[in-house]
């Protein structure tokens, strides 16, 4: 039987390597995609999320362990590459217009780019949307 993030974070508070590399796996592909859609490069990504992982470990004992780990660590992600924008100062793009409609057919190059359009609170919320309907 597989343990639940609860018990995977108990463990780590215990001081297992195992089980935060566990925690890691499960959780990392979601907390990627979120950063990903926020920041737009994959080192960055890839560093965001390796922070917000070190940062949820050492804020483990602040979990409300009666809520669902992952949405909290996606906020983290969240959290850190909008710090990762403001502090690089990256500029968006205003908001996509609403005649550039996504169609299930489109290209996926064209659907990046639309999404590339999108200003970061939009990409935001479409990262966690995104991230919370992929749910295991």
């Amino acid at each position: 039987m597989r343990p639940s993030d609860d018990q995977l974070l108990e463990a780590i508070r215990d001081g297992s390597r195992t089980a935060w590399g566990d925690l890691f796996s499960r959780h990392a592909d979601a907390a990627w995609r979120t950063a990903f859609a926020i920041v737009h490069d994959h080192a960055r990504a890839e560093d965001v999320v390796q922070d917000a992982f070190v940062r949820a470990i050492r804020a483990a004992e602040r979990f409300d362990r009666s809520r669902p780990f992952r949405p909290w660590l996606l906020r983290i992600v969240t959290n850190r590459a909008l710090d990762v924008l403001r502090h690089e100062q990256f500029a968006t793009p205003g908001d996509i217009d609403h005649a550039d409609v996504i169609q299930s057919d489109d290209d996926p190059a064209d659907i990046r780019g639309a999404i590339a359009r999108l200003g970061s609170d939009r990409r935001v919320r479409l990262a966690s949307n995104s991230a919370c309907s992929k749910r295991e």
